[in-house]
């Protein structure tokens, strides 16, 4: 695209403060990995709690992925997760256990060895969202798709915040707008608590 503001940096968009964190994650789903049963898919997250160790977590989840020989993807939360919706969310949770334990239930031991994973999903959840950011996931590189994107979109957005070229596209940051505008755009889609993508391992050049 042409014109227009200069993008920013994810970075800057990054708010950190005593109860903001962010996630970075490494993704190897079977579609990407031939042979590779559903139940096989490799979900790796990292929190990241200061914008000072933003950069070497990043570095070690490529290098983790890099180690599992498999074609992976590494994303980050475009959102801040606020840690405080997500205690609430977690207290609820372990009520909720703490009542199968006494009524006789043994569900809830597989989950009590895990709680840092039932923390980190609880992080996840929409109503822990620290910002507000939409991620536009635009499925091809077709320059006339973003034009047309552009011109429904940012007239109610605001500029592109960040844009991020992915295997098959691009990622856009936006502030929130009406999503009804983009119904049936094709190769578009989009998140308003997403992931956006920094990059991928294992995956031969196209």
């Amino acid at each position: 695209m042409k014109g227009g503001a200069k993008h920013l940096e994810f970075r800057e968009l990054m708010r950190f403060d005593e109860d903001s964190i962010y996630f970075i994650f490494g993704l190897a789903r079977p579609k990407n990995n031939p042979g590779m049963d559903k139940d096989q898919r490799i979900f790796l997250r990292k929190p990241v709690k200061e914008e000072k160790d933003f950069d070497r977590k990043v570095s070690e989840m490529f290098e983790t992925c890099e180690r599992t020989g498999l074609n992976m993807y590494v994303y980050v939360s475009v959102n801040s997760r606020n840690t405080l919706n997500a205690l609430d969310i977690m207290s609820d949770k372990l009520s909720a256990y703490n009542k199968e334990a006494r009524r006789g239930k043994k569900t809830f031991k597989k989950t009590a060895k895990a709680l840092d994973q039932v923390w980190y999903s609880c992080c996840m959840k929409q109503e822990a969202r620290g910002t507000k950011y939409f991620l536009l996931d635009i499925d091809t590189k077709n320059p006339e798709t973003r034009k047309t994107l552009a011109e429904i979109v940012l007239p109610h957005s605001g500029p592109i915040l960040v844009e991020q070229e992915t295997r098959n596209g691009y990622h856009w940051i936006v502030k929130p707008f009406d999503v009804r505008l983009i119904k049936g755009v094709p190769n578009v889609g989009i998140q308003k608590d997403g992931l956006l993508y920094l990059g991928c391992t294992g995956f031969k050049e196209d």
